[in-house]
C-alpha cells in the first residue's frame, strides 16, 4: 500500500500538470494522459497485491473522478466517456473472436436451461428489491438485467488460477457464459428501446429480436464468405501487420456503425465482427495484433466507469449491498445448478459450475452506464450495482476454491430420499435422451430445419433491404420513385427466388421423412398402398406450405410494398418457380456449395495454422541449426503401438521426437511413455543423416508372418463403461488426469452410435459412454478398478481436490 500511495501521489502531480495543459485547450490529450496514468498505477498496485485488475481500474476512476477530489483531475468526463465506448466495442469483438458454435452445441441444452432460470430469478429478485426502494418498472428491469450477467473475465481468470479450466464443471460454466454474452448483447438492444418508451412492449421487443435475427444472419453469412478470405490475402508476415490492423479495425467499427444505423447497439456489430472471424486461420493473428488496442480501451472504459462511482452512497448502503450480494450468490447458484441438473448434468458438477460464476461484472457496468446515459436510472442504483459487483467478485475466488467441500457439506443435509429421486431422474433423462438420439427421423430432419431457419432470415433480409431501399428513393429521388420502386422489388424477387425454392425443397424433404416413417414405406409389408401415401404426402406438404407462408407474411407484413408492387413481386416469384425450376435448383446447389467450400477451407486453414504454430514452437525452443522433419506413421510400421522410450530412437539414430500431432491435437516434447499410433504426425529434430536413419527405423514395416513378441505384449486395450456418479462421469480427460495417475491413454469414446477417436483433452465423458484405453496390463487393471468403484464421499473429496 505504501508503494501504491507514492505512485498515486506521483500520478496526481503529473495529473495536475496535465490539467494545467488542459486549460490551454489540450483537453483530450490531457484527460487521456491522466486516465492512462491512473490505469498504469492501478495495474502496478494490483499486480503487487495480487488483486483483480478490474478493481484497480475502478478505484483509479473513483479517485480521478468528480466524487472524491474537487476539482476533478479530468476536465471533460463526457469526452473520455465517448472515447471509452471503444472499450466496449473491442471487448465485444474479442468475445466474438472466441465464440465457438461447435463447443456451444455440445452443452447448449443445459446451458440454455440454466441461463433461463438465472435470468428469471435475477429479474424477480430485482422486482422484490424495487418495492422498498421505490423504483419503477424500468429501473427494476435494468437492475435485474445487470444482475443476470456474470463476469466472464473474473470466472475464467479464477478457474485458470485454480487449474480447473479442463474440469467438467468449468466447461459447464463457460457454456453458460457464452450464452450470457449473447443475452447481454440482446439486453443492450432491448433496454435501449425500453428506456425510450418507458415501458416493455412485447410486440416491439419481438420485432426488435426478429430484425436483430435478420441482421445477425445476413452479416454472419456474408461476412463469413468474404472477410476471412480478404484478410488471408493480406499475408501472414510482419510486413502485413499494419494492413491487418487497419482492415480488422475497419471491419469492427464498420459493423458497429451499421448496427447503429439499424437502431441496434454498436456492441452487436462488434460481436458479429468477431464471430465472423472466429474459428478461422486468421482469428489468432488478429487477436494477437489487436490485443494492445483491446487492453488499452478496456482500461479506459473501466476507469471511466469508476469515475461514476460515489463512495459516500456505497458506504451509506453497505448493509443493503451485503444483503443483495448474498441473495445474488444464492439465487445464481440455485437457479443455474437447478437448470443444469434438470438438463441431466451431475449435481456436483452443476453446483460447482454455478458457484464459479456467482458474481456480476463488466457487462453489469455497461448496463448500469447505459441506464445513466439514457437518464432512466438514478445514482443509487448505479452505486448498488458497483457495491454488489465488488462484494461478489471478492467472494468468487474463495467460494470457487472450496466448491467441492461446500457441496459435500450441503449433500449431507439433503434427505436421502431427495438424493434417490435426483439419481432416478437423471437415469430416466439419460434413457430418454439416448432414445431420442437414436431416433432416425429426428436425426434426418435436423439439417432441413436448420436450413429453413437460415433461408427464412436471409429471405426476410432481402425484403427488409428492398423496403429500406424504397424509402431511400422516396426521400432522395422522389420523382423517380414510380419507376425505380418496381425495379427494386423485381431485383428483390430475383434474389428471393432461390431461397424460396430452397425452403420448399427442405419442407418437402421433412414431409417425406415424416410420412415415410408414419406409413412404414420400407417395411416388407406396407400398411397403406403407395398411391395413398403419395396423397397424404402431398396433402401434408400443402398444409405445411400454407402455415409457413402465413408465418412469413405475418412477419414480413410491415416491410412488404404496396398492393400493386406486391402482386408484381409475388408474380415474379411464381413465374421463376414454374419456368426456371431447374435453373433455381442449380443456383441453390451452387449457394450451398459455396457455404460448404468456405467452411471446409476454414477447417483446412485451421489445421495448417496449427501445424505452422507447432513448427514455430519447435524452432523457438530448439534454435540451433538443425532440421525439423515431419512424417506420418504408416499403418504397418513396427513403431506403431510402442512407447517413445521403447524405440530408443535418440541412442540409435541421434534424432529426437520433439512433437507429436494426432488429429487436431499437438503435443510438444511428448513424454517417454507416450504411445505411437498409425496416422500420428511425428516431428523429428536432427541433421539430415540422423533424420533419414530415424525415418527408416520408424517406418520399417512389420515382416510378414511375424507375431507380436513379448515386448509388444506390454500394451493391451480395454474398455470401461462410465457409470452414473463414477470417477469419469461428467469429467474431462484433462480433469480426470488419466495418463498422469494411471499411465494409460484414452484412444476413443463410444457414445451410442457416435464414435470419437483420439478425443481432445476437453472432451467430457457422460453416463453410458464406453471409454477405450491403451496401456500395460497392470496399469489397465488399476484404472478399471478405480472406474468401477462406487462413488463415496471420500472419493468425491479426492476428485474435488484433483479437479
Amino acid at each position: 500500500m505504501f508503494i501504491g500511495a507514492h505512485l498515486f501521489l506521483a500520478a496526481a502531480e503529473v495529473g495536475a500538470q496535465a490539467a494545467e495543459a488542459a486549460a490551454h485547450g489540450n483537453h483530450l490529450i490531457a484527460d487521456l494522459g491522466i486516465v492512462l496514468i491512473g490505469a498504469a498505477v492501478a495495474v502496478l498496485v494490483c499486480q503487487r497485491f495480487k488483486l483483480p485488475v478490474i478493481f484497480g481500474y475502478l478505484a483509479a476512476g473513483a479517485l480521478l473522478g468528480p466524487n472524491v477530489f474537487q476539482p476533478s483531475f479530468v476536465s471533460s468526463i463526457e469526452t473520455i466517456t465517448q472515447l471509452s465506448e471503444l472499450g466496449v466495442i473491442f471487448l465485444l469483438f474479442f468475445i466474438g473472436l472466441e465464440f465457438d458454435l461447435k463447443r456451444l452445441k455440445a452443452i447448449l441444452g443445459p446451458a440454455l436451461l440454466a441461463l433461463i432460470g438465472q435470468t428469471i430469478a435475477m429479474i424477480y429478485l430485482a422486482q422484490l428489491i424495487a418495492v422498498p426502494l421505490g423504483w419503477n418498472g424500468t429501473e427494476s428491469l435494468f437492475f435485474g438485467s445487470l444482475l443476470a450477467i456474470s463476469s466472464s473475465m473474473v470466472t475464467i481468470k479464477v478457474l485458470r488460477e485454480l487449474g480447473r479450466m479442463q474440469a467438467g464443471h468449468a466447461q459447464l460454466a463457460v457454456g453458460v457464459l457464452i450464452l450470457e454474452d449473447v443475452l447481454a448483447v440482446m439486453l443492450l438492444v432491448i433496454l435501449t428501446g425500453v428506456a425510450v418508451s418507458r415501458e416493455f412492449d412485447w410486440g416491439s421487443a419481438g420485432l426488435v429480436i426478429f430484425l436483430m435475427g435478420i441482421f445477425v444472419v445476413l452479416v454472419f453469412v456474408i461476412g463469413r464468405l468474404i472477410a476471412p478470405r480478404l484478410l488471408a490475402r493480406l499475408g501472414s508476415d510482419d510486413r502485413s501487420r499494419e494492413a491487418v490492423t487497419v482492415v480488422s479495425g475497419g471491419l469492427v467499427l464498420g459493423l458497429s456503425v451499421m448496427a447503429l444505423k439499424a437502431d441496434f447497439s454498436s456492441a452487436l456489430g462488434a460481436f458479429l465482427a468477431g464471430a465472423v472471424l472466429s474459428q478461422t486461420s486468421v482469428a489468432h493473428r488478429i487477436e494477437d495484433i489487436n490485443r494492445s488496442l483491446h487492453d488499452l480501451f478496456a482500461a479506459i472504459f473501466f476507469v471511466t466507469i469508476g469515475m461514476q462511482l460515489q463512495p459516500d452512497l456505497i458506504l451509506q448502503d453497505w448493509y443493503l449491498i451485503l444483503v443483495i450480494s448474498a441473495l445474488v450468490i444464492v439465487g445464481k447458484v440455485g437457479s443455474v445448478a437447478a437448470g443444469l441438473a434438470l438438463a441431466g448434468q451431475p449435481p456436483r458438477s452443476s453446483f460447482r459450475g454455478a458457484l464459479a460464476k456467482a458474481q456480476i461484472g463488466e457487462f453489469s457496468f455497461i448496463i448500469a452506464s447505459l441506464g445513466r446515459s439514457l437518464e432512466v436510472t438514478d445514482e443509487r442504483l448505479t452505486s448498488l450495482a458497483f457495491g454488489v459487483a465488488f462484494a461478489t467478485i471478492f467472494a468468487t475466488p474463495l467460494l470457487s476454491e472450496r466448491s467441492g467441500p461446500i457441496y459435500d457439506r450441503l449433500q449431507r443435509i439433503v434427505p436421502g430420499r431427495v438424493r434417490e429421486w435426483a439419481r432416478f431422474y437423471r437415469e430416466f433423462l439419460d434413457n430418454v435422451l439416448t432414445s431420442l438420439g437414436r431416433n432416425m427421423v429426428l436425426r434426418l430432419i435436423q439439417r432441413p430445419l436448420l436450413q429453413i431457419t437460415l433461408y427464412f432470415f436471409l429471405q426476410n433480409g432481402i425484403v427488409v433491404g428492398a423496403y429500406l431501399g424504397s424509402n431511400a428513393l422516396q426521400a432522395h429521388a422522389a420523382r423517380w420513385t414510380d419507376y425505380a420502386m418496381p425495379l427494386v422489388w423485381v431485383a428483390a424477387a430475383a434474389l428471393s427466388a432461390p431461397l424460396v425454392l430452397a425452403v420448399v425443397r427442405n419442407l418437402n424433404a421433412i414431409v417425406f421423412i415424416l410420412t415415410d416413417a408414419m406409413f412404414a414405406a420400407n417395411s416388407p409389408r406396407p400398411i397403406f398402398p403407395k398411391h395413398l401415401r403419395v396423397f397424404f404426402n402431398n396433402l401434408l406438404l400443402g398444409m405445411v406450405l400454407f402455415v409457413t407462408g402465413a408465418i412469413y407474411l405475418a412477419t414480413a407484413a410491415p416491410f412488404l410494398p404496396p398492393l400493386s408492387v406486391l402482386v408484381l413481386f409475388l408474380a415474379i416469384l411464381f413465374a421463376a418457380a414454374v419456368l426456371g425450376w431447374r435453373q433455381l435448383i442449380r443456383i441453390n446447389s451452387q449457394m450451398e456449395y459455396w457455404f460448404m467450400e468456405t467452411f471446409s477451407l476454414q477447417v483446412q486453414d485451421a489445421a495448417r495454422a496449427r501445424r505452422e504454430q507447432l513448427m514455430s514452437d519447435i524452432r523457438s525452443k530448439y534454435p540451433w541449426p538443425v532440421q525439423v522433419q515431419e512424417l506420418v506413421l504408416a499403418e504397418n510400421a513396427q513403431a506403431a503401438g510402442k512407447r517413445v522410450r521403447d524405440l530408443n530412437l535418440r541412442a540409435e539414430t541421434g534424432a529426437s521426437i520433439v512433437a507429436l500431432g494426432r488429429d487436431s491435437r499437438q503435443v510438444l516434447d511428448p513424454g517417454a511413455d507416450t504411445p505411437l499410433f498409425p496416422g500420428d504426425r511425428i516431428f523429428l529434430l536432427g541433421t539430415s543423416e540422423q533424420l533419414s536413419a530415424a525415418a527408416a527405423q520408424l517406418q520399417a514395416p512389420v515382416p510378414e508372418g511375424q507375431q507380436w513378441g513379448a515386448e509388444s505384449q506390454e500394451f493391451a486395450i480395454d474398455s470401461v463403461l462410465v457409470n452414473a456418479g463414477s470417477y469419469l462421469d461428467d469429467n474431462t480427460l484433462a480433469g480426470a488426469k488419466v495418463r498422469q495417475r494411471f499411465g494409460v491413454t484414452v484412444v476413443g469414446i463410444q457414445r451410442g452410435e457416435e464414435r470419437i477417436t483420439s478425443p481432445r483433452p476437453d472432451a467430457r465423458m457422460q453416463t453410458g459412454d464406453i471409454v477405450y484405453v491403451v496401456g500395460s496390463p497392470k496399469a489397465l487393471a488399476a484404472f478399471v478398478k478405480r472406474c468401477n468403484q462406487a462413488p463415496t464421499e471420500e472419493n468425491n473429496a479426492i476428485l474435488g481436490t484433483l479437479s
